[in-house]
């Protein structure tokens, strides 16, 4: 009966010393699990690839610090940060930049958007018509009016307007970002788009003859983390006062092959 007694004992023992050994396992692992969760550097936003009828295929990164959509050929940006007091256009090229006042940016290559479409985009008025999903983005679909229509038709009539002149437009724009609505201005006015509330996604518009064609389209929205340094200005750029400017080189036929921002 001792040596039972004993045994027992021991076996007690034991237990409490291998429950002791697991409890302090355990802590050990929670305690240098914890700094592993410490939070991703950067801030919390979205890249997008868009291509458009005459700058081509451009990548778009936008946060709650800005915008800025690169032209991925020729290297040439446009770039609004918080608080969207002005705009910086720069080539990656020429290594200029120039300053634009926010209220007064529009479209660098406005004068080949009318020309290549009788009429910009933006000169449309534009009514929210429907809610739709497009690339897996919530969007409103933004509609031209049937005043501008008519108004178009007749300018055609009267020989003011070739065919190719927008008729009926239509763009989307999403909120689903949750970005500075001045930030899709910003991008509203650099692809000559009207104003959108949201950030633009995909436009096309109907000319006079009834051909469709397509003014900006996007793929592949995702999620990403962008750092402050991602909107920084690189600091040897030389600055210039107006964008015409930034495409002036040494080498003219490169120069002159970055002003066809659409070239294929």
């Amino acid at each position: 009966m001792r040596c039972s007694y004993l045994a027992s004992r021991r076996w007690q023992a034991l237990q409490g010393l291998l429950l002791s050994l697991i409890a302090a396992g355990t802590l050990a692992s929670q305690s240098s699990a914890a700094p592993s969760r410490a939070p991703a550097a950067g801030r919390e936003g979205w890249t997008i690839d868009q291509s458009t009828l005459i700058f081509g295929e451009m990548s778009v990164i936008v946060c709650a610090k800005g915008i800025k959509a690169t032209n991925n050929k020729h290297g040439m940006s446009m770039l609004c940060v918080a608080p969207f007091k002005e705009v910086v256009l720069f080539s990656e090229r020429s290594k200029k930049y120039c300053i634009v006042p926010f209220s007064q940016f529009r479209c660098p290559a406005g004068r080949t958007l009318a020309v290549v479409n009788s009429g910009l985009l933006n000169e449309a008025p534009m009514v929210q018509k429907a809610d739709a999903t497009y690339q897996q983005m919530k969007v409103s679909v933004f509609a031209s009016t049937a005043q501008f229509k008519l108004a178009q038709q007749g300018r055609f009539r009267a020989h003011e307007i070739p065919s190719r002149g927008p008729m009926i437009v239509e763009c989307y724009a999403t909120s689903d970002l949750k970005v500075d609505q001045n930030a899709g201005l910003a991008l509203c006015h650099f692809f000559g788009l009207p104003e959108l509330k949201g950030l633009p996604v995909y436009a096309r518009f109907i000319d006079l003859d009834g051909d469709k064609n397509m003014a900006l389209t996007s793929l592949n929205p995702r999620k990403t983390r962008l750092s402050d340094a991602c909107f920084d200005l690189p600091p040897t750029y030389q600055k210039v006062a107006r964008h015409e400017d930034l495409f002036v080189g040494p080498n003219t036929a490169d120069e002159l092959d970055l002003m066809n921002l659409g070239g294929r």
